[in-house]
């Protein structure tokens, strides 16, 4: 064995360092009930972006997934939308009344005004009667949380965000979580823990006597 063999590397031993993900920013329940209400349901064109924020929160949609379904994949009477999520994957979500009450409202004042002699398969439609574009969802999401001061780097995937952090703050499971959030490896649902567990001592450090 050779004298070069022998020698010890002096690296061995020092761990490498862990890069912790970023953590997106979510919105609070004060902020999400500030950005919807100041939202008219009398707009047809605010009405679908209501809509549209309404089932980014409410569902934990992605935006692909939001502005690609159809109205087939709704299911008003059992409380359900039909998502096809990444890799072609099929997921069954369930939507709460104050989705349902919007969707039923936008499909009959704000969608067959917008379509006009048109047709379209797709939900959620653009002035031309096409799928909803995607930045647009952004660019007006931005706009509507500039209107009540809201100064947070907001995106539809906020809403997402936001979704996950309420329900795991109110004690909900994460494997339910990784379900309504499509996700296949249960690592990626984790770092909404760490979400909820920063609001938790923002929240412990503002109100108690001792924070």
């Amino acid at each position: 064995m050779s004298s070069i063999e022998n020698i010890t590397n002096p690296t061995v031993k020092i761990e490498t360092p862990h890069f912790q993900k970023a953590l997106p920013d979510f919105l609070s329940i004060e902020e999400i009930d500030r950005l919807f209400s100041s939202i008219r349901e009398d707009d047809i064109y605010q009405l679908r972006d209501k809509t549209i924020f309404e089932l980014l929160y409410s569902a934990g949609l992605r935006i692909s997934e939001a502005v690609e379904l159809e109205a087939v994949d709704v299911d008003l009477k059992n409380k359900f939308i039909k998502v096809m999520g990444k890799g072609n994957k099929e997921r069954i979500v369930p939507i709460g009344d104050e989705a349902i009450r919007l969707i039923e409202k936008y499909m009959r004042d704000s969608r067959p005004v917008i379509l006009g002699s048109r047709m379209s398969e797709y939900l959620f439609i653009s002035k031309k009667g096409g799928m909803l574009n995607r930045k647009s969802v952004w660019r007006l999401l931005k706009g509507y949380a500039q209107m009540v001061n809201i100064r947070k780097n907001i995106t539809p995937h906020t809403l997402r965000h936001s979704f996950a952090t309420h329900l795991l703050e109110r004690g909900a499971d994460l494997r339910a979580v990784q379900e309504l959030l499509g996700h296949v490896d249960i690592s990626t649902t984790q770092i909404y823990t760490h979400l909820a567990r920063k609001q938790l001592q923002e929240i412990h450090k503002r109100f108690h006597p001792k924070g």
